[in-house]
């Protein structure tokens, strides 16, 4: 909480939080942000109203490093949104955001961060895909990308395309990493002529 009349520039390493030691406040700096470190921002949701930490009065806000948040009340849904930031004119990204989702099924849009310093929570505008299957030593490796990072997957597995999907026998449970990406091995039976693969989310 406060005023800071100067520009502000948080390195790797350091830490930026308005609320201090409390919870929800709003720090103005009155000059440039340049967000190398961690921001560190709390977010309480009570009967779809918001109550956040805001970060006000910039010229120039250049994201960078994590934005690390504090949720607290209510589960997040898609279509909620909160203002964290406001400024003149902001540019570049967080690198992570924390937690890496807002909840299961959901992703974070950070699309309105440089427009008018809010953020989203949206469902993924496409499912995750299958990109690649190689075959390595006794293991066959299958990867892929475009899940919701820290959201479970399954991978399906049948010798019988045609089945339906509910006869498929899952053969793994994981997680998609911090980029929605995901990396499955899966051994070979050199007994089975044909294996098929399908990407199942809970």
């Amino acid at each position: 909480m406060g005023v800071i009349n100067a520009p502000v520039t948080i390195y790797p390493g350091g830490s930026l939080s308005p609320a201090g030691n409390g919870t929800n406040g709003t720090l103005t700096i009155t000059g440039a942000l340049t967000l190398g470190g961690t921001c560190q921002m709390d977010v309480a949701k009570s009967g779809g109203i918001f109550t956040v930490d805001l970060i006000t009065g910039v010229t120039t806000l250049t994201y960078g490093g994590t934005l690390s948040l504090n949720l607290t009340g209510d589960a997040l849904t898609a279509g909620d949104s909160f203002t964290l930031f406001n400024f003149s004119s902001a540019n570049a990204d967080f690198t992570n955001i924390i937690p890496v989702s807002p909840g299961p099924g959901l992703v974070w849009d950070t699309s309105g961060l440089n427009k008018n310093g809010t953020l989203k929570v949206a469902v993924p505008t496409t499912p995750p895909d299958i990109g690649k299957i190689v075959i390595s030593g006794s293991g066959v490796i299958i990867s892929g990308t475009g899940g919701t990072p820290g959201n479970s997957y399954y991978v399906l597995s049948t010798t019988n395309v045609a089945l339906p999907r509910a006869d498929w026998t899952p053969v793994a449970t994981n997680v998609f990493d911090s980029n929605g990406n995901f990396n499955f091995t899966n051994a070979i039976n050199r007994a089975i002529p044909a294996e098929f693969y399908m990407l199942q989310l809970p």
